[in-house]
């Protein structure tokens, strides 16, 4: 029997690191992890993974732009399954050949296996609420994947839906106010201690303009951190309803109502999906 360990191994998707960068950011992260990466002169790091080897051997089987196929070992024993990170195209046609791969992949399976990672599509219409509409055609070929592949669906414990915010835009919400013109004038005509350097004068001036300006947001628009935490904890509540009343359109208005009213939540998506 093994003893009680802790095996880490971790995905992570959508970098954005350049080919040129990636031995260099290898460099900063965790000491005494080894990381894989599907970074091609294509595209930028799409996928990586990072693991243990104090406690994990890792081989990669298959690499891919759109997933990374490896069998994850624990050293010292004979246990060993096999992980598909995946982190899917987002049109159509690429990820119809993302479902080919992975059932090639599970024609040859006997060892337990786990595929993960962002899909870009769901099972069901009720997994997504607001943006764009579902393409029927992209949920059957999803789900088609997953039958012919012989998986089943992990379902997820906790709250039902995540969300892509789209971040405030306070400096929109400042330059359309009337009073923010006058408020940086004010700012800049305040007095400052002679200065024979040019650029330290327009420093303290610049700083001027700055408290001034803080000083109107929290007048005038108010802690905006703590507005957007009760509207977090508000929408947290809402969407804890929804689960144990899936059917009740009243809730689901509210849910949709209210990432629109605090933080800019266009799209709420099924966590796993």
């Amino acid at each position: 029997m093994l003893a009680a360990k802790e095996y880490k191994l971790a995905i992570l998707l959508e970098t954005k690191v350049k080919e040129n960068n990636v031995n260099t950011t290898f460099q900063n992260l965790k000491r005494g992890w080894k990381f894989t990466h599907n970074c091609s002169p294509e595209h930028h790091t799409r996928i990586w993974i990072g693991w243990d080897e104090e406690s994990l051997k890792v081989e990669i089987i298959k690499s891919k732009p759109q997933f990374i196929h490896l069998k994850v070992g624990i050293l010292g024993s004979s246990l060993a399954c096999h992980c598909t990170a995946v982190y899917a195209f987002n049109t159509l046609e690429g990820r119809l050949e993302l479902w080919k791969d992975i059932e090639e992949i599970a024609a040859g399976m006997i060892d337990p296996w786990a595929v993960m990672g962002d899909f870009n599509i769901v099972r069901h219409q009720n997994e997504k609420l607001g943006g764009e509409a579902i393409l029927h055609g992209a949920v059957e070929d999803f789900n088609a994947c997953i039958f012919n592949s012989g998986l089943a669906d992990l379902k997820w414990k906790g709250e039902m839906f995540t969300w892509s915010p789209k971040p405030f835009k306070f400096f929109d919400a400042w330059t359309t106010h009337g009073d923010y013109f006058e408020v940086v004038k004010k700012g800049w005509a305040f007095p400052i201690k002679p200065q024979s350097n040019p650029l330290l004068c327009f420093a303290a001036k610049l700083r001027n303009v700055k408290l001034e300006l803080k000083r109107w947001n929290k007048e005038d628009f108010g802690d905006v951190f703590h507005s957007v935490k009760v509207a977090e904890e508000e929408l947290s509540r809402i969407q804890a309803d929804i689960s144990l009343n899936p059917m009740d359109d009243s809730l689901i208005i509210l849910e949709r109502e209210r990432p629109r009213a605090s933080s800019g939540v266009l799209c709420k998506w099924r966590r796993g999906s």
